[in-house]
């Protein structure tokens, strides 16, 4: 749900979103699986901006690891249908792209960046240059924030197994 930049903060959100941010270096077996340039094109088919969500088990949105992408910016948002953290490991990030919360405090991003973000505070994926692209992570929702560790475990087992073109994703054909 879009945010204004000059509407005031509701009580229980941050302008600063952002619990927890550390750097990891993407195990081998994940590495070698990092969709390419092709990959995200059939996902994301059109030039325009988009955010995708899939390989969810149908139903299921608390603690259950799935892909997000994203094909260019977001706008400043919030997410209060989901539950209020989200947690992502970064397998593809262009190097233009920061995230920032309503305080307009820049997150640097990059391969191996795993954070734990308040999705109900309002928070945006920003392009410090034209031409930003690719944005793409494993991620777990919960209701609280999880532990980084068995979080870290969790998204690494399945950014290494998951199909990347999952039978809830509609791709444009090859």
């Amino acid at each position: 749900m879009d945010w204004k930049w000059a509407e005031p903060l509701r009580e229980g959100m941050t302008p600063m979103p952002f619990v927890d941010i550390s750097e990891v270096e993407l195990p081998a077996g994940v590495a070698a699986r990092v969709p390419t340039e092709d990959d995200m094109g059939r996902v994301f088919p059109k030039a325009a901006h988009s955010l995708k969500t899939w390989g969810r088990t149908p139903g299921v949105l608390v603690d259950d690891p799935h892909w997000i992408g994203v094909r260019g910016t977001t706008p400043l948002h919030f997410d209060p249908r989901y539950p209020r953290y989200t947690h992502h490991l970064l397998l593809i990030v262009d190097p233009n792209f920061v995230l920032r919360g309503y305080g307009k405090e820049e997150v640097a991003l990059k391969q191996g960046t795993y954070f734990c973000m308040d999705g109900h505070s309002p928070h945006q994926l920003y392009a410090k240059k034209r031409g930003a692209l690719w944005y793409l992570a494993v991620s777990i929702d919960s209701h609280e924030p999880r532990s980084k560790d068995e979080t870290l475990e969790r998204l690494i087992e399945y950014a290494a197994g998951a199909p990347f073109f999952a039978p809830d994703l509609a791709v444009a054909d090859a």
